[in-house]
């Protein structure tokens, strides 16, 4: 079947399993022409996610927008199906701000679930992935999250109000959506005593950080506007891999 997403894997893989990531900007991404369309309509469904009511009651301040949804992935033919919407858990060890509560987000339209660039993405990502580690269950459980940070002359945006952190996901994956009006935004990756070891800034569509959990920690500074006449945006497609039993 044909690829409609690529990318040049130099090596992704081995990157993940020795030193726990793998940064790479949008340059490594071949997306066929024939998702443009998808592409579009992918990257506009950001302006219809909805205010994080977790962020909103607690600190009074609706910066964070999301949707979330989920797929179970055959690694036989690399086929996704829709996951019935679920719930998303994560433990306080994790994230001490807004961890164990178990959290009902808004889901991604099912126009969005069956959208092709979506589903070409998390199927060229997990092509990238440690074999051994994929060889070890037929099937993969495919978090989908959508985020959108804004900042206003009145408030910043916190990408990570829980700070250095990890997710409890088998591999994590960060693609930058859009950007507008951002000053900060700043991603870093930590060892797991919290020292840093790199920080990375993604500027473009594609811009992308590739994470096995397991093995670093991360965190990202405020956002904040360039221009105070003008809100920043910040928008960001995590897909967190988990295996299945």
């Amino acid at each position: 079947m044909e690829r409609l997403i690529q990318i040049e894997d130099n090596g992704i893989a081995q990157d993940l399993l020795t030193q726990g990531f793998h940064a790479l900007d949008n340059s490594k991404f071949c997306i066929n022409t024939k998702l443009h369309n998808d592409t579009i309509k992918f990257i506009e469904a950001y302006n219809n996610l909805e205010i994080d009511k977790y962020v909103l009651e607690k600190e009074q301040k609706p910066y964070r927008k999301r949707r979330y949804g989920s797929f179970i992935l055959d690694t036989q033919d690399l086929s996704l199906s829709i996951n019935e919407y679920k719930t998303f858990f994560q433990s306080q060890k994790v994230n001490k701000a807004y961890g164990g509560i178990t959290r009902d987000f808004a889901p991604i339209t099912q126009e969005i679930m069956a959208n092709n660039f979506l589903q070409e993405i998390i199927k060229a990502d997990f092509d990238t992935l440690p074999k051994l580690d994929k060889q070890k269950s037929k099937k993969w459980f495919i978090g989908v999250q959508m985020f959108r940070i804004e900042a206003t002359k009145d408030y910043a945006g916190e990408p990570s109000p829980e700070g250095i952190h990890q997710d409890e996901h088998y591999f994590v994956l960060q693609h930058m959506i859009n950007k507008y009006n951002v000053k900060g935004g700043q991603s870093t990756i930590f060892d797991l005593d919290k020292k840093e070891i790199v920080s990375l800034t993604f500027n473009n569509f594609m811009d992308s950080c590739f994470v096995k959990d397991e093995l670093v920690m991360h965190d990202v500074s405020s956002v904040e506007c360039e221009d105070n006449s003008h809100t920043a945006i910040r928008d960001m497609l995590i897909l967190d891999y988990e295996l299945m039993e």
